[in-house]
């Protein structure tokens, strides 16, 4: 209370009211954090009238945990407190999983025509309510929302009619996210880009879901195509796998060509990772068909550079020689270095496996070369990794 009423003095008077307050809401925490918050605007009096109706419109529901009970009628009452620009933020809010940051709520809060000041000032008032939390995951603030708020707020947006559109902003929002970070991880920044993909990893899971439901192509293999890279990097290949088959499920043929592209080249690269040979070339396969219908030069390398990989695990080693060095081609006619990098990594391994140490030593220095043209580290492992494999079959013991 004293936090949200400077003044306020828990005086004889006051005590008895405060303590049935408590009482009333079964010592819930947040249930009295709830009711705690409200007295900058009612008195103690007030406040436990409100407390008791509210809870007594529950009575005859049918039996439930009361607990549970008797922080829903909080909640509620709490909900019916704030004044609609509050409702419809926190109804932004609570589309999310795994919290939400501040660029992502400015973006959903501007499309129900709330500019960044108002939005900000939302978020405060909600936080002093009690209504929202926030942390500070590497300095910057996201906001979250207990699920018992959560399910409430969606229950009332739905009733609303606005479940959908809400849905819908936010897959948008995530899948721009996830294009702008397609970039990010291929440059010098890669590593604050997987700790931003990291911590929205909810909230991308969360969109996939929005477009496999809605039936939404464009978000899903925008997603997909995006994030290929991110789990590869993560190491969460069986999770990455499943879900760019969840959205290659959701994206009919006439979805959008260039990223369904990618979609095929990256879970080609995650089935090869999983030894699913025939599902890895079969993906592959299809990438580059499609490729042979569109001008999507990067995008066609990239199937050739798994489809080469794929090639490899199988023992065709020619294949794979062939795929690669096209793509090679493809990503030095455009200047590509971040393809340049991975495309010429892969041709060491592809020699490596048949065993020609001096291609291998020449495609590594190359892959170097490229890789520190960006500043790129991401690559690094394997390149040691290829020269130590150089350096042990030419009996270079101090290399």
């Amino acid at each position: 209370p004293i936090s949200a009423r400077p003044d306020f003095e828990l005086t004889a008077e006051a005590a008895p009211v405060v303590a049935e307050i408590a009482r009333r809401v079964d010592g819930l925490p947040l249930a009295i954090e709830l009711a705690a918050a409200r007295v900058n605007v009612l008195g103690l009096a007030e406040l436990l009238s409100i407390v008791d109706r509210r809870l007594a419109l529950l009575h005859g529901q049918p039996a439930s945990d009361p607990m549970r009970t008797a922080l829903r009628g909080l909640v509620e009452w709490s909900y019916d407190l704030l004044h609609a620009d509050e409702k419809t933020l926190l109804h932004q809010l609570a589309v999310h999983r795994g919290g939400a940051s501040l660029p992502s709520l400015l973006a959903l809060g501007e499309n129900q025509g709330l500019d960044e000041a108002t939005v900000t000032y939302l978020l405060g008032a909600l936080v002093d309510k009690s209504i929202v939390s926030v942390s500070f995951p590497e300095g910057a603030a996201r906001y979250d929302l207990l699920d018992t708020v959560r399910d409430y707020a969606l229950e009332r947006l739905t009733r609303a009619g606005g479940f959908s559109a809400a849905r819908k902003a936010h897959g948008d929002y995530f899948a721009a996210l996830a294009e702008t970070a397609r970039l990010g991880l291929r440059g010098p920044d890669w590593l604050e880009w997987m700790k931003r993909l990291e911590v929205d990893h909810d909230n991308l899971r969360a969109a996939l879901t929005y477009a496999r439901d809605a039936r939404d192509p464009d978000v899903a293999v925008r997603l997909a195509g995006s994030l290929g890279w991110y789990f590869s990097l993560a190491e969460r290949v069986s999770e990455g796998r499943n879900f760019l088959e969840v959205a290659l499920a959701a994206a009919p043929d006439d979805a959008p060509l260039n990223p369904r592209i990618e979609l095929l080249a990256w879970l080609c690269f995650l089935a090869t990772e999983e030894l699913d040979l025939d599902a890895a070339v079969e993906a592959g396969e299809r990438g580059l068909a499609l490729g042979a219908t569109a001008s999507a030069p990067s995008e066609s390398a990239l199937v050739r550079v798994t489809l080469s990989l794929a090639f490899a695990h199988s023992g065709n080693h020619d294949r794979a020689a062939a795929l690669v060095d096209e793509a090679r081609a493809g990503y030095d006619a455009t200047g590509d270095e971040w393809g340049l990098a991975l495309s010429t990594l892969v041709r060491a391994g592809v020699a490596a496996g048949a065993g020609d140490v001096s291609t291998v030593a020449a495609m590594t220095a190359e892959g170097r070369r490229h890789s520190e043209a960006i500043g790129y580290s991401a690559l690094l492992p394997p390149t040691v990794m290829f020269e130590a494999w150089v350096a042990e079959r030419r009996r270079d013991r101090e290399a």
